[in-house]
């Protein structure tokens, strides 16, 4: 799969980008191997927001 991490108002570390591969690496038994997914960090307040989308088959799967 083709992960792009983006980072809103904050820096996208090492650690985050492993931890998110690392986790990411589970969706391959689902998707095919050149699925495009972007992940975008931000922050809003105290909250820290993770963002999660994928384009398949003529619609668009996110999660947040």
């Amino acid at each position: 799969m083709i992960i792009t991490i983006s980072g809103k108002q904050m820096d996208v570390t090492e650690a985050l980008k492993e931890v998110i591969n690392e986790k990411c690496v589970r969706l391959d038994k689902y998707f095919h191997k050149d699925m495009p997914i972007k992940i975008t960090l931000s922050t809003q307040k105290e909250r820290q927001i993770v963002e999660a989308t994928i384009p398949y088959a003529g619609a668009i799967i996110r999660a947040e």
